[in-house]
């Protein structure tokens, strides 16, 4: 799952701590989109192949403050990735061509 950097602030917020601390704990470098956007691009960590906030019952423990893909897909984007994302498999993709185009652009244009 892609992390605006809005995400990652919205996140630190909510679990009270700094961004600098979410980041090292919550959030890692994923450097094919980094390198292939050609700026630093960064994604939800996975633990045991499970999304690092994702509790035992499949719910999102930081739901208040999820990602905006978490928000807003399932989209044909992140399907690829739903068996790391299973609190995403009961709900159908969303045909998302304009909201990926906005998130790509966000994602591309959003300072820190």
């Amino acid at each position: 799952m892609l992390v605006l950097r809005s995400d990652l602030r919205r996140l630190a917020r909510f679990l009270g701590l700094d961004v600098e601390q979410t980041r090292r704990r919550y959030i890692e470098s994923n450097q094919p989109f980094s390198e292939a956007l050609g700026r630093p691009v960064l994604s939800l960590r996975a633990e045991g192949g499970r999304c690092t906030f994702l509790t035992a019952a499949n719910r999102c423990s930081v739901h208040a403050a999820k990602p905006r893909q978490c928000r807003e897909g399932p989209d044909a984007f992140m399907a690829a990735s739903m068996t790391t994302y299973p609190c995403m498999q009961d709900r159908p993709i969303a045909d998302t061509g304009s909201t990926d185009r906005e998130f790509f652009v966000t994602l591309l244009t959003e300072e820190d």
